[in-house]
């Protein structure tokens, strides 16, 4: 969630960046003049540099598009609500989606609230065919996880959790499957290679949900494929972490520690410690002895 604090700056920046990147790409209605299209647009602008000054200074693609770089002249700007409200009448379930994620900048800067638009935003923004598409953009790491984050954070309009709290609801459901649809989005991403979103999305879920081993796992998934990384120093991090990850988990005596062995092992096998890893294997298999993943990892390492 973006609260204005400073340990949040860089969590702001990418997230602004994301929407000012995507405006380019945006679909609006065929009934919206090019006239229409730029005040929406600059309007949009103009709020995220509240919270992101700097982006007055980069020439986003959309920005050329649409004749708004310095030297031109400048639409009126419409009130934040209003600017949402044109959106919701104009635009395509994807821009919409991103209106949802945007409601958060207008409710934090306690922008002029109208009720009935408001009412009107939940209705058209607040439903299942929105979050099925907000739940797999990777703006959706920097969402709350819980309403317990909003109660914790001083100041925080009363609005903004009104507006995140089915959002929150979606995304904690549990499939039959067992799992949530949160997990379901990060295993999505393990596939597709995301490892980057899913390292970053599951570090803040484990704050909330510390002993969730699907998510445990997902971020050791994610560690395990970013073992490649550039630089040594970098490398050498993320093993220990991904080995005291792994090591917790083991301690509290889980149900799936067949598991954390197995990536405690690969842990210690980029840290060069091969007779560690081969232990950590053979623990693995003491609890689960069909565990494909550990038998041909050990056969490896002894050849």
């Amino acid at each position: 969630m973006l609260f204005t604090t400073p340990q949040n700056k860089i969590q702001i920046n990418a997230l602004t960046k994301m929407f000012l990147k995507g405006y380019t790409e945006i679909n609006l209605s065929a009934k919206i003049n090019l006239k229409s299209k730029r005040q929406l647009l600059y309007s949009l602008y103009t709020l995220h540099s509240v919270f992101m000054p700097e982006v007055i200074n980069e020439q986003f693609e959309f920005l050329r598009k649409y004749d708004l770089l310095k030297g031109a002249k400048m639409p009126n700007k419409l009130l934040p609500q209003d600017c949402m409200a044109k959106i919701c009448k104009l635009a395509d379930v994807d821009f919409k989606t991103l209106a949802f994620f945007n409601m958060q900048y207008i409710l934090l800067i306690d922008a002029p609230h109208n009720a009935t638009i408001f009412e009107r935003l939940k209705k058209e923004l607040l439903t299942d065919k929105i979050f099925v598409k907000a739940i797999l953009l990777p703006i959706s790491i920097f969402t709350p996880n819980s309403i317990e984050e909003f109660e914790a954070q001083e100041s925080i309009p009363p609005t903004l959790k009104e507006w995140f709290s089915p959002y929150i609801q979606y995304k904690n459901t549990r499939l039959s499957s067992g799992i949530t649809r949160d997990e379901e989005k990060y295993l999505l991403w393990l596939k597709e290679g995301k490892f980057d979103f899913v390292l970053q999305g599951t570090e803040k879920l484990l704050d909330t949900f510390p002993d969730e081993d699907g998510i445990i796992i997902c971020n050791l998934a994610a560690r395990s494929s970013m073992q490649g990384i550039e630089f040594a120093h970098q490398r050498q991090n993320l093993l220990n972490e991904s080995l005291q990850i792994a090591q917790d988990a083991i301690n509290r005596n889980s149900k799936k520690s067949y598991i954390f062995y197995y990536y405690r092992a690969l842990s210690y096998i980029g840290l060069k410690d091969n007779a560690n890893a081969k232990n950590s294997l053979s623990s693995s298999l003491k609890l689960n002895d069909e565990f494909a993943p550990a038998i041909e990892l050990l056969k490896a390492l002894n050849k």
